[in-house]
């Protein structure tokens, strides 16, 4: 892998491990139980979308804007909740979230059909990691519509969850290269090919004892017919 590539993956999965320390705090001090959910979760989104915009200038390359989004679209749900105010709870946090999953969703599908056409192994891991990512949002907005120390440890398990699901995609380019996600995606073809085989190899078998058993019944029955037309 080139070096410049290795760098910027270490730097995305560094990136999406602040997710993850975000709602472990969540989940680990109380007082955020006692605080407005909405002022933290706001400010928790402008100190991520902070972390993004170094990550992207530190990562820069041409035509590569994913990053710059994903910060625009932080930035977009903080002030989103800083200026709705707290009025409704459950239904600014849950239309926050739902916000963000949605643009999140829409900029990640844009780049795996950018993938997809280019023939990039990576179109794959991206799609499955950003239908998990539009599940999480749909799990965490149904449970948002609790009480407020519930509301805190499903933010911060979705913070957790979220960082963990998108860190895997720079550790897979890191730790796997597209030779062998090839080979591996080879031998699932070949296994299940082989399977196949194995399958209707048994099947034939099957049908033949069938086959075998009723012609021998039709043998065994004709042959008591011919000697009883025989004795008559």
């Amino acid at each position: 892998m080139i070096k410049k590539e290795k760098t910027k993956n270490i730097i995305e999965a560094a990136l999406y491990f602040v997710l993850i320390i975000m709602g472990i705090i969540i989940m680990s001090f109380p007082a955020f139980g006692l605080i407005d959910p909405i002022f933290y979760l706001a400010t928790l989104f402008y100190i991520y979308s902070f972390f993004i915009v170094i990550a992207y200038f530190t990562t820069r390359e041409e035509k590569e804007y994913e990053l710059l989004f994903n910060s625009l679209i932080s930035i977009i749900v903080a002030s989103f909740l800083m200026s709705a105010g707290s009025t409704n709870i459950p239904f600014m946090l849950g239309t926050s979230i739902l916000i963000y999953t949605l643009l999140i969703v829409v900029n990640r599908g844009y780049i795996v059909y950018k993938l997809k056409m280019k023939n990039n192994y990576l179109w794959i891991i991206k799609f499955i990691i950003t239908f998990l990512v539009a599940f999480l949002g749909i799990l965490t907005i149904i449970n948002l519509y609790n009480e407020l120390s519930v509301q805190t440890l499903i933010i911060g398990y979705y913070f957790v969850t979220l960082g963990i699901m998108l860190i895997t995609e720079p550790l897979f380019k890191i730790f796997i290269s597209p030779a062998t996600f090839n080979k591996i995606v080879k031998k699932i073809i070949e296994d299940g090919e082989k399977e196949k085989k194995t399958i209707s190899k048994k099947d034939l078998t099957k049908k033949n004892k069938i086959v075998n058993k009723s012609s021998n019944k039709t043998a065994i029955v004709s042959k008591k017919n011919t000697k009883k037309r025989a004795k008559k």
